[in-house]
């Protein structure tokens, strides 16, 4: 069985030759195809993508970094990052991410997503949030608000 990489669903992987695939279906693969080509040139031009896979560390699962090849990637050393197009292409890991910095940065909004329905808190912060680039987070539950930032310490707020 493997995982979707688009809608995370279990599948038989195809028995035939070639590379095997990465959707449980035609409209999965073209789902991700119009993810993909939403992403702005600000994210997709510069060299700073890495691969991830989940890893258990302690009692919780979290996103490690991995080059494109597979070899573990780090978030401060841009030797580490890969092109988009290559990360993209790997099939090393769950998924592929932008490496934070260089006037680019990310508001992460967890568990906003309830039901299904973004919560009016979220919803405040997104509408002060204009021309940026979101994503839906890996766990479905947050929002991921990529935009021109400078660099600074994160910080944590609420719960």
């Amino acid at each position: 069985m493997i995982e979707c990489k688009m809608c995370g669903a279990e599948f038989l992987a195809n028995s035939g030759r070639g590379r095997p695939s990465l959707y449980c279906s035609a409209a999965c693969k073209q789902r991700a195809y119009r993810e993909v080509s939403k992403l702005p040139a600000e994210l997709t031009a510069p060299p700073r993508w890495v691969r991830w896979d989940l890893r258990r560390r302690g009692d919780r699962m979290t996103k490690v970094p991995l080059t494109a090849s597979g070899r573990l990637a780090s978030s401060t050393d841009p030797t580490t990052w890969t092109t988009f197009s290559a990360a993209r292409h790997s099939s090393v890991g769950r998924g592929y991410g932008f490496m934070l910095g260089a006037g680019i940065g990310c508001i992460d909004l967890d568990h906003c997503i309830v039901d299904g329905q973004l919560q009016p808190w979220a919803r405040e912060i997104i509408a002060a949030c204009p021309a940026t680039f979101m994503e839906r987070s890996q766990s479905g539950e947050g929002v991921h608000i990529f935009g021109l930032l400078s660099e600074g310490p994160g910080s944590r707020r609420g719960s």
